[in-house]
């Protein structure tokens, strides 16, 4: 234990030494480096990572990582405090997925499987699509630990938001440029839906303003971070308030810039819930890391870009383009609230047990109303927690949510309560609020490109607390 500036701190862990003064230890944090930069580079770039093959290139990819990651010494992740709910909950939804496709059940309801006749009875619908939901839940679970773990060194944090935001900026980019050329391709496939709006390398617009809101929640989070280092309250009124501007104009204003594109980036998605979320994750942000003037200052450049939001609206720009399906369609677009209904009735017929982990859409046409639309084919609820419920079942559905909803306010709790600017715990959480308000209405946490993210940044959020709270933590000679 060491103490600086009254501050109680854990003395550098034999992991960090290890990489920092023997050549095994710095090549496998560097391979570990580079196995997660091109795992959050490949997610987004293989349209999305949706399909069984561009997943299994994540799966890899997370393996990888880990494997890099264990050549550097023991690795404890679990001991983060932050960790210490959703570990645990995680674990217990994978091996309840488990006992779902493997417990024989008497007079349960079976679906044939495509590859073969029906088999025995089980307690889930479909055996095999519950497998592939728990081995996805695993390589998600990889991707936190992995960025858990990689957070916990040196720089680690500040590495990981420089690659997620490089990325999306990337992704916005292309998409920008492919909109503004009325470019109607993802890649190189041809387009066909949600024509005329940005999508990027996604073929949804709402997964896409997840992601892309992922971003943007970094790059301001970061920005305020640098400013508020610049203007450190021991310092004279004036003084603080010329540094503060002159970290605007330095590289805290690029990341304020990047962000606003990549809010742009959202606009154009024309994504209702997606912005909607992505404004509730801002208002998180500022909850997050602002303190009391700096939160007026916040407030101002929220109403200034409000404004502006105004102004193009009246002069017929991009807004409009925008919120056309909103003032059209209105909330309820796709009569998602009769799926929603349906998907409740089949909730209150397997309340505890539930039908399997990622058999909602077999599940779902025996409650399907004449009342819903003949478009498409409804293989998701668009309501991450209700297809939760009716999958894993209700308790456990709760024992998930609640997990989550506890990691995310102790990433609150770091990013207020540290004595230092924590960009990695306040973007985490209002990550955390984003996706979890888009995910009433829609089903982007789903897509593995926003999930994987979101798990990295989530197990960045979660790693200062191995360091600012260590009287939490068991000692190593114990």
């Amino acid at each position: 234990m060491q103490f600086a500036n009254g501050e109680r701190r854990l003395a550098p862990s034999r992991w960090a030494g290890a990489a920092e003064g023997h050549g095994t230890g710095r090549w496998s944090e560097r391979a570990s480096l580079a196995a997660l930069a091109l795992l959050l580079v490949a997610a987004p770039a293989m349209f999305g990572s949706e399909g069984p093959t561009a997943f299994a290139v994540l799966a890899l990819l997370t393996g990888l990582c880990l494997l890099c990651l264990a050549g550097s010494g023991p690795v404890r992740p679990g001991m983060a405090p932050a960790a210490r709910f959703l570990v645990p909950a995680f674990a217990l939804l994978c091996l309840w997925g488990v006992v779902q496709a493997l417990l024989p059940v008497s007079g349960a309801a079976q679906v044939a499987e495509p590859s073969g006749p029906m088999g025995p009875a089980r307690l889930s619908r479909s055996p095999t699509a519950t497998l592939g939901s728990v081995l996805q839940l695993l390589t998600h679970a990889g991707a936190f630990l992995a960025g858990l773990a990689i957070a916990a060194r040196p720089h680690g944090p500040d590495r990981i938001a420089r690659i997620v935001a490089a990325t999306a900026l990337a992704v916005g980019l292309y998409g920008f440029v492919a909109w503004a050329a009325e470019f109607e391709r993802i890649l190189w496939v041809e387009k066909h839906a949600y024509l005329g709006y940005l999508t990027g390398p996604f073929v949804n617009r709402n997964t896409a303003a997840a992601y892309l809101g992922l971003g943007g929640l970094v790059l301001m989070s970061r920005a305020v971070a640098r400013a508020q280092a610049e203007a450190t309250p021991t310092l004279a009124r004036g003084r603080r308030a010329a540094r503060f501007v002159k970290a605007l104009a330095g590289r805290a204003g690029l990341a304020a810039a990047a962000a606003g594109f990549l809010i742009l980036c959202v606009l154009l998605t024309g994504s209702r819930a997606g912005t909607a979320a992505l404004l509730l994750g801002f208002v998180a942000l500022g909850l997050a890391m602002l303190r009391r003037r700096l939160l007026a200052l916040f407030l101002l450049l929220a109403l200034t870009l409000c404004v502006l939001f105004l102004i193009l609206l009246a002069e017929g720009g991009i807004a409009p383009m925008a919120y056309e399906r909103l003032l059209r369609e209105g909330l309820d677009g796709g009569n998602r609230s009769a799926v929603y209904g349906a998907t409740l009735r089949a909730i209150a017929d397997h309340p505890l047990t539930g039908t399997g982990l990622g058999t909602f859409h077999l599940v779902f046409p025996a409650y399907r109303s004449a009342e819903m639309t003949d478009w498409g084919v409804w293989d998701r609820a668009h309501q991450i927690y209700l297809e939760l419920a009716l999958g894993a079942g209700l308790p456990m559905a709760v024992l998930v949510v609640a997990a989550f909803a506890a990691t995310a306010l102790a990433c609150l709790l770091i990013a207020r309560r540290a004595p230092r600017p924590q960009p990695a715990a306040a973007s985490a959480f209002a990550a955390s609020v984003a996706l979890a308000a888009h995910g009433l209405v829609d089903f982007s946490l789903q897509n593995p490109a926003v999930a994987t993210t979101y798990a990295v940044l989530l197990g960045a959020g979660c790693a200062p607390a191995i360091r600012t709270i260590p009287f939490l933590i068991p000692s190593r000679g114990r």
